[in-house]
């Protein structure tokens, strides 16, 4: 949790996540990544996705 507050306070996460968000997002991408074959361009499109939507949108 403080390291999640930190990275809020810093505007580089999303005001709504909460720790237990990304506790449960990189397991269900761990989990995923077993399915992947040793496919490390899947893995890190996943990474990708999983960092670019907890990331602050812009504000209008």
């Amino acid at each position: 949790e403080l390291l999640v507050g930190a990275a809020r306070r810093a505007g580089e996460l999303r005001p709504d996540v909460e720790a237990v968000d990304v506790l449960r997002l990189v397991h269900g991408v761990a989990a995923a990544s077993e399915l992947a074959d040793g496919d490390g361009g899947q893995l890190r499109r996943y990474v990708g996705l999983l960092v670019e939507g907890l990331a602050p949108r812009p504000r209008a």
